[in-house]
């Protein structure tokens, strides 16, 4: 676990088991910290934080794990991308564009991409269609030619960003 994205979650927190390895980040489970003498430690082991994102603790068991997720909130204010929040600042967190704002803005990788369906000209082919508010690669399209986008429906479009295909295989 050295990735500089680190992301706190439950276990039942499917969009992101889901999607784990495609994340580029290290996945922790609130059930597995525990709080002690001011120091929050990881199955056993001082917890280091680098750059956060705070899944929702009070979403999950009843808010069983608030206390870390409080916990991480006030020790590592620096360090958090997403917390509790930002879910009243920010109401459309789940939004990919906004997602890629606050990549390029941190300094994390991640694929080229733009808004515009009259710049998917910028991108290279294959590229990937991504509706900005959905999850779990719902609404994901790898696009081989220009012919392929023109079955879309240009309302479905409006709502997308486009990025650079990135094969991790």
């Amino acid at each position: 676990m050295n990735r500089k994205l680190q992301i706190l979650t439950n276990e039942n927190d499917n969009s992101i088991l889901m999607n784990a390895d495609k994340l580029n980040a290290d996945i922790f489970f609130y059930s597995r910290f525990k709080i002690q003498d001011g120091q929050l430690f990881y199955e056993g082991n001082l917890f280091k934080a680098k750059c956060l994102v705070l899944r929702g603790a009070y979403i999950y068991d009843e808010g069983k794990y608030q206390n870390i997720f409080e916990f991480c909130l006030k020790k590592y204010a620096d360090k958090i991308i997403l917390d509790k929040c930002c879910y009243v600042k920010y109401p459309n967190f789940e939004d990919k564009l906004w997602q890629v704002e606050m990549f390029r803005k941190l300094s994390i990788p991640h694929p080229k991409t733009i808004r515009e369906i009259k710049d998917f000209g910028l991108l290279k082919f294959p590229l990937v269609i991504k509706k900005r508010i959905s999850s779990c690669g719902m609404n994901n399209f790898v696009i081989n030619d220009a012919i392929q986008i023109l079955n879309f429906d240009k309302n479905f479009l409006d709502r997308c960003i486009f990025q650079e295909f990135v094969d991790f295989y």
